[in-house]
């Protein structure tokens, strides 16, 4: 059991590292918000069905315009066309925006974080199996 734990926690280190290596860029700047619109979705499909991201665009702030694609990932198309939503980006690089801050992942980071300790005392027999 302890080897299934060390194994597992590995690749929960490495999904860990991957995401503050996605999101180290975000952080390092100060955030700016903005209103953007939603202009569309884009369905992707896959084995469960659909999946849609919201098409944003928002002006930051030098006033040019900016449209991407958000990475959230919603069954249905979450907010409708035209809808205004709140764009985060760090200072100076608008194309490394979306619509949730790195701050608001903090809940997914925690999880990982302690999914990684409670494996790492199992592997290394703090913990019972």
């Amino acid at each position: 059991m302890t080897t299934a734990a060390a194994t597992t926690a590995f690749f929960v280190a490495i999904v860990l590292v991957a995401l503050l290596i996605q999101d180290l860029p975000r952080l390092r700047a100060p955030i700016r918000s903005a209103l953007g619109e939603v202009r569309g979705h884009k369905a992707q499909g896959g084995e469960t069905g659909d999946t849609y991201r919201m098409i944003i665009e928002f002006a930051d702030e030098t006033g040019c315009d900016h449209i991407f694609i958000d990475g959230m990932h919603h069954n249905t198309p979450w907010l409708p066309k035209d809808a205004v939503v709140e764009v985060f980006y760090p200072a100076g690089r608008p194309d490394l925006a979306r619509s949730q801050t790195p701050v608001q992942r903090r809940r997914l980071y925690l999880f990982l974080v302690l999914l990684l300790i409670a494996l790492g005392s199992v592997a290394a027999g703090f913990a019972p199996a």
